[in-house]
């Protein structure tokens, strides 16, 4: 892909996140959720060529966070925070999924896992989630690392 194409996706991402952003605070939840799953799809691109984004210094990886986490927030505030859940452990392992990657340096993979461990865990005990959902998550984690 192209360099002009990746950060057309990026400018995407980055519109779609700020107009959601605006709906958010608004507290237009439904709106927010559509345009904040849109700029995941952009995401998600950005992901599927790491190798090449990663040479443009677009930080592919803190996108997909950030989108996620967005989409988490949403479904907290529509009263479905289970849903929430599942996106922010998605962050955790997309992360770990990228722990033996070239392309990532493992410093930077490491401060984005502790951000993506120390925001899940926040977010379930915020809202009243089962902790051994919790305890599960760490322990897959454990293992992995292991």
């Amino acid at each position: 892909m192209s360099e002009s194409c990746i950060k057309h996706i990026e400018n995407a991402w980055k519109a779609k996140t700020e107009t959601s952003n605006v709906l958010f605070k608004e507290g237009h939840y439904s709106d927010a959720m559509t345009g904040y799953m849109e700029a995941l799809y952009r995401a998600e691109l950005l992901n599927d060529y790491k190798k090449e984004v990663a040479l443009t210094g677009i930080p592919f990886l803190q996108i997909f966070a950030i989108s996620c986490n967005n989409i988490a927030y949403t479904y907290k505030e529509m009263g479905l925070a289970h849903k929430g859940e599942k996106m922010l452990k998605r962050v955790v392992y997309y992360l770990l999924s990228l722990y033996k990657s070239d392309t990532i340096h493992n410093e930077e993979l490491q401060n984005e896992l502790k951000r993506a461990i120390l925001n899940y865990s926040e977010y379930a005990e915020k809202n009243g989630l089962k902790i051994e959902n919790a305890d599960k998550l760490f322990s897959n984690i454990q293992e992995h690392l292991s």
